[in-house]
């Protein structure tokens, strides 16, 4: 969701218990987005330093001398209780495991993951399949495609071309009994050297009489061996032309409907893919130096087992500001705050020991962080959601990676667009060249190619003002926003302005709005998660 804001008019909200290190940076908008604000140590895309730059709110820990008892429960219900008790959305933003090479389970994964890696490359040689399937369709329907618009725009020239190249041409190599009364034989042959010049100049078969005759006597000078050619010809030319017309279109809609079920096929295998892929994604994704360097950790002893896993989630919920309180509200429209609640989760699993060499009988701790915060949406839309959507993508573009289909990105924008104006690559280059008053090289029509082909980003290959070129060319929106600088109202102006009633949507009461977060989460959410996991206690 964007606003059609580009900022608020008071600064950002960005408010913690806490109180973040960061806080004020991003409500001044010295921080704007995701990449401000990775935590590197913690993981290569994780938030935590923004969220666990102060105190959490609640941090739990428990423990048990057996897998799979009261830690494995909190695991769980720490982030499943704000999605069924609240009617928060929760997603998950980080998972990584990592096993000791020493271990039963180590072995146990490795074989998981090994076992995904297995059903990856099996789908893999069926996904290239459809996918061949679907770039023969796509071929097809670009050719019929521009024949239909022929025919609709009355191009006869191509019509023609067609009819002598496809129809009447067919089989006319004047060997092994090709049709040797075919126009292009005829020419190729040098029997009848302009026959095909003289077949694209008729309108009619008027043209072939005298004016005396009736005709328009455009070529009536012509022997009569020609013409007599030229009149079947014609004749077959135009009961061709009719039925071609009327069949073309319902030929296209058919190979339409057969792209759709074969893009059908390549989604549903791709998201059948996905469980196996995060799996090979998610288990010791090191490498060996990296796995070897693990074995020198004071968490290490050496013929021990141990399981650590890590998780991260971001559950949000909208609010909106009526002017009196901040509600909550799930219409996007509407919301202009988020109560946004970050969780952090380690989990360690060690060897006994009786049996060193598994985790299932040695002590297990899980320890959970809670930050809450309440944020406006452009925080929420730059940072959180930039975090979730990243992941989603992140995923889908190892599984294009797998299977072998490239994410062309504004590659495939581009070619889309230039396929449904008709337009030739070369055709390109010139309307650039006409809409930018210069000529364009020709290595322009190579960096088009690279950009379709996904191997390079438009912004890599072309200059805004090329793209904004493109952009009036085919009707897209290729060309990179701008970042507009933010100016605030501050101080004493800000003080005045909101005396006299003089704020927006965006200027609310955060510490009243993360009060009532705070009282949500202590009531509804934490004496509840204990409760339900036996933990009897005061905080």
């Amino acid at each position: 969701m964007e606003s059609e804001k580009d900022s608020p008019d008071f600064g950002y909200t960005f408010y913690t218990e806490g109180r973040s290190d960061w806080e004020s940076e991003v409500q001044d908008g010295t921080i704007r987005d995701l990449e401000d604000v990775r935590d590197k140590d913690i993981g290569p895309g994780s938030i935590k330093g923004l969220m666990g730059g102060g105190d959490s709110w609640k941090t739990l820990k428990v423990k048990s001398g057996t897998q799979g008892g009261a830690p494995y429960g909190l695991a769980i219900s720490a982030p499943d209780d704000l999605d069924d008790n609240l009617e928060y959305t929760v997603e998950k933003v980080e998972e990584s495991v990592y096993v000791s090479p020493q271990s039963q389970v180590h072995n146990q994964l490795m074989q998981q993951k090994q076992n995904a890696e297995q059903r990856v490359k099996e789908t893999k040689r069926n996904l290239s399949e459809l996918l061949k399937q679907k770039h023969m369709l796509e071929h097809d329907i670009r050719k019929l495609r521009s024949r239909v618009e022929d025919i609709k725009e009355g191009n006869e020239t191509r019509i023609k071309a067609d009819f002598v190249e496809l129809v009447d041409g067919a089989g006319a190599s004047g060997q092994g009994g090709g049709d040797r009364g075919a126009l292009k034989f005829l020419r190729d042959q040098n029997i009848y050297p302009s026959i095909v010049a003289n077949f694209n100049e008729m309108d009619s078969l008027d043209d072939l009489k005298s004016e005396d005759e009736g005709g328009t006597g455009k070529l009536s000078h012509l022997p009569e061996n020609i013409k007599a050619v030229l009149k079947k010809k014609y004749a077959m030319y135009e009961k061709w032309t009719d039925l071609f017309g009327s069949e073309i279109e319902r030929k296209l809609d058919e190979l339409k409907g057969e792209l759709q079920g074969i893009e059908r096929a390549i989604e549903e295998t791709e998201e059948y893919l996905e469980p196996y892929v995060r799996d090979m994604e998610m288990i010791n994704n090191k490498s060996q130096s990296e796995l070897a360097d693990d074995l020198t950790r004071l968490i290490q002893l050496r013929g021990y087992s141990s399981l650590f896993t890590k998780r991260e989630y971001i559950a949000y919920r909208g609010l909106k500001n009526t002017g009196d309180d901040v509600v909550v509200t799930d219409d996007e429209e509407e919301i202009t705050h988020y109560k946004v609640i970050y969780i952090f989760m380690a989990h360690a699993n060690l060897a006994s020991g009786d049996d060193p060499s598994s985790p299932q009988g040695g002590p297990d701790v899980v320890k959970v962080f809670w930050y809450p915060a309440i944020v406006d949406e452009f925080v929420f839309e730059r940072i959180f959601k930039a975090r979730i959507d990243e992941i989603e993508e992140d995923i889908h573009r190892k599984i294009k990676e797998y299977t072998g289909e490239m994410d062309t990105k504004k590659g495939k924008k581009l070619s889309n667009a230039r396929t449904e104006k008709g337009m030739s690559v070369a055709d390109l280059r010139q309307e650039m060249g006409e809409e930018l008053d210069r000529k364009m090289d020709i290595d322009v029509s190579a960096k088009i190619r690279r950009v379709e082909d996904g191997l390079d980003e438009i912004e890599q290959q072309f200059s805004k003002e090329e793209i904004e070129a493109i952009d009036e060319i085919l009707g897209t929106s290729l060309t990179p926003e701008s970042q507009n600088s933010e100016e605030f109202v501050t101080g004493v102006n800000k003080k005045l302005k909101q005396f006299t009633g003089q704020v927006d949507d965006y200027n609310i009461d955060v510490k009243s709005a993360h009060y009532d977060l705070d009282f949500e989460l202590r009531k509804r959410y934490y004496f509840s998660l204990k409760i339900n996991l036996g933990l009897f206690t005061k905080k």
